[in-house]
């Protein structure tokens, strides 16, 4: 987003959550220049300190001042929704937002006895609890109701508004409202038609009056007036309704609307939104998913392998929208009692012998191979990660163990033998 720096130049930033918000509260995106945003107020400590005002009491409004980016009215329905969106129930009694969740209706459900916004509770079981009164008065709690039948209401409910005979009645609704609105606009042409004759007309009396006729030229002053008055409020509210139709026709290409209807048909079947769960119980393939971790790890995969696979296989864990953890696996694993064989920290090297081994293999302490490293007497093949190498073959062990007799001053084995 464009910012100025300290020296008044125009500079590119990363927007952030309140450089997007003042941009959207910014009136003069909607073309007005706006003065008397805020007011000064002193606050509990003496201190003066400035507070927005509701837009009704801004000083002054000059709108169509700049170039606008959106219209006032769109401006004006922006901030209702910021209002709405803060989620201030007990002071500004605000909707709220959505939020994540294992329950479809967190954060917009309100109670049916008492009007107040009920919580979801995940704890025993996803729940919507309405507590307000019990937190504010201390008595019973109002409503606590399970969230999965109330959440299969609200899912069936939005696929039948979303069916092929809703849409085909909401796209007769539409062209009925179209012509309401033709049949209306063409009345108020009418209308404005038949006030600029009376108009006309009343200018025509008053022309011809006789001037010396006072009270007759004066009545017909008034009526001329009232006539015009009549006729810019006429053409005032033609002008809103012109402004405020469409300018796209509001039918459906009939290509598209099949399609929407074959997609309404098919929308129950489809499981395209994956909710963020809570719990592995909630996830709808659970039962599923242990089933083929058990059998996984009974073959002798690793959990991090089993992770891979079941994300593959279109499995995820609590909270995770795409993938399965490891760390999942590995729980569900321990609660079944299905062990794995231990996993060395370096995959073994075909060909080559490790520290270890090689003192297994020549009965030779560890120390003292690691010391002949360390003085440039022995060297080998290191990793990145620090291992040490040594080539199984028997030219090799030959030289270490003359390098252990004192025979054999050094032993270079980084070309693979001695």
């Amino acid at each position: 987003m464009p910012r100025r720096d300290r020296h008044g130049e125009v500079c590119w930033r990363r927007p952030i959550i309140p450089a997007v918000t003042d941009m959207l509260k910014n009136p003069a995106y909607a073309g007005a220049f706006v003065y008397g945003r805020t007011r000064q107020q002193t606050s509990s400590g003496g201190r003066p300190q400035k507070s927005p005002r509701p837009a009704r009491d801004w000083r002054i409004v000059v709108k169509d001042k700049y170039p606008a980016y959106i219209r006032w009215d769109t401006f004006e329905k922006i901030q209702i929704m910021l209002r709405d969106n803060r989620a201030e129930y007990l002071r500004t009694k605000s909707r709220g937002i959505p939020r994540d969740g294992a329950a479809l209706l967190h954060g917009i459900t309100w109670c049916g006895e008492c009007g107040h916004k009920m919580f979801v509770r995940y704890k025993g079981g996803s729940q919507y609890v309405c507590n307000h009164l019990r937190q504010q008065h201390d008595v019973p709690v109002c409503q606590c109701l399970r969230a999965a039948p109330i959440d299969a209401q609200v899912a069936a409910a939005f696929l039948e508004a979303i069916a092929p005979a809703e849409i085909d009645a909401l796209s007769r609704a539409r062209k009925t409202q179209r012509r309401a609105d033709d049949a209306l606009r063409h009345a108020q042409e009418q209308q404005v038609q038949r006030l600029r004759y009376q108009a006309a007309l009343a200018e025509r009396q008053f022309n011809r009056v006789d001037p010396d006729n006072r009270l007759v030229a004066g009545e017909l002053e008034r009526r001329w007036e009232a006539a015009l008055i009549e006729l810019r409020r006429a053409e005032e509210g033609l002008v809103r309704s012109s402004d405020g139709a469409p300018v796209q026709s509001i039918g459906v290409d009939a290509r598209l609307r099949a399609k929407v209807v074959a997609l309404g048909e098919r929308l129950p079947a489809l499981g395209t939104v994956k909710m963020p769960v809570n719990a592995l119980s909630a996830l709808p393939r659970h039962a599923e998913m242990e089933q083929r971790v058990c059998e996984l790890a009974a073959a002798g995969h690793y959990d991090d392998e089993i992770a891979r696979m079941l994300t593959a296989e279109g499995h995820r864990s609590p909270w995770r929208g795409t993938e399965v953890l490891a760390s999942t696996v590995r729980s569900i694993r321990i609660r079944h009692g299905v062990k794995v064989r231990q996993r060395t920290r370096w995959p073994a090297v075909s060909g080559c012998l490790t520290v270890t081994q090689l003192a297994r293999r020549l009965q030779l302490p560890q120390k003292w191979i690691y010391t002949q490293l360390r003085r440039g007497a022995l060297r080998t093949v290191a990793e990145p990660s620090g291992r040490y190498l040594f080539p199984d073959t028997e030219p090799a062990m030959q030289a270490i163990r003359e390098l252990r007799e004192h025979r054999m001053q050094r032993v270079d084995l980084t070309g693979g033998s001695a």
